[in-house]
């Protein structure tokens, strides 16, 4: 009996000590973000991983996205202490960004300067259905809540993900859509929030990788399994045509060598397959096609 005692509770123990492991920011990771003006203009980019610098004996990992023009991201992770520091090129310094080994009513002073008082910690669900730990930080002038910020370990700001305050009230609207780690999907918005979740793109194959801005065509859609899936003209080269659910997981994939023929609909299968909303890419090299498709009974 005190043997079956001790075994229950080494399982706890290990049990608690599983749950509380920290999941890096830093892990490979790939992150969607969706961008809405004040003139209803949407439009996604991408932020992936390029390379390693260093700078002054300290290497940072650079993300950069998929527009062009814009300022990379150089940061590292000190996984032991859960904190995250981004490299700052115009003041030559270095800040803390996020620091996730924060507990509730802790406060922390942002690279904006202002305080922030950790108000709530919770979790959230991701793609693999696992839970994600979450905090909820704000800034208060007097006693009025006004500055938001809202952080998940392993996946960052759900609003820029490698920001960790966003509140300038000028700025076009930011939502996080999706993230990967390890070429995994983790984050995706309609799960965290408990909604439809939301079809992520698919994974870029290359760094700053561009969606083709033309559509593949799928009919009939909606199916109840069995649908054509127009494609016109690609470049030359292998393809891949991938089918994925809403949650990343891959359903249907089929590998296009040789001759295309113009204009030829691919045939694809999903029979068997759940109701329901899907995703289907075309990969040529670094060039995508995309189209979504719906399953139903």
């Amino acid at each position: 009996m005190k043997q079956h005692v001790l075994v229950l509770l080494a399982c706890i123990v290990t049990f608690v000590a599983r749950g509380q492991d920290y999941p890096p920011l830093l892990d490979n990771s790939v992150w969607t973000v969706r961008v809405t003006t004040i003139m209803g203009i949407i439009d996604d980019y991408w932020l992936q991983y390029e390379q390693d610098t260093t700078i002054n004996s300290t290497v940072y990992k650079k993300y950069v996205r998929s527009w062009a023009g814009t300022e990379p991201d150089l940061v590292r992770e000190d996984v032991t202490n859960k904190k995250v520091y981004k490299y700052i090129p115009w003041s030559g310094q270095e800040i803390l960004m996020f620091d996730f080994s924060l507990q509730l009513t802790d406060n922390i002073v942002l690279g904006n300067g202002y305080n922030y008082v950790v108000d709530a910690v919770d979790s959230v669900n991701v793609s693999n259905g696992e839970k994600r730990r979450r905090l909820q930080l704000r800034h208060y002038v007097g006693s009025t809540p006004f500055f938001f910020e809202t952080w998940i370990e392993g996946v960052g700001h759900t609003a820029m993900p490698l920001t960790p305050f966003y509140h300038m009230v000028s700025d076009p609207d930011y939502q996080l859509m999706c993230s990967y780690q390890n070429g995994d999907p983790v984050f995706n918005r309609g799960i965290a929030n408990n909604t439809v979740p939301t079809v992520c793109p698919e994974l870029p194959t290359a760094v700053a990788d561009r969606t083709m801005p033309l559509e593949a065509r799928v009919y009939p859609n909606p199916s109840v399994g069995v649908v054509h899936l127009s494609i016109g003209t690609l470049p030359p080269g292998p393809a891949t045509v991938r089918v994925r659910d809403v949650h990343g997981r891959t359903v249907l994939e089929q590998q296009l060598r040789g001759e295309r023929p113009v204009n030829q609909p691919l045939v694809l299968d999903l029979s068997g397959n759940a109701p329901g909303l899907y995703h289907a890419s075309v990969v040529v090299g670094n060039e995508h096609l995309h189209a979504r498709i719906i399953l139903q009974r």
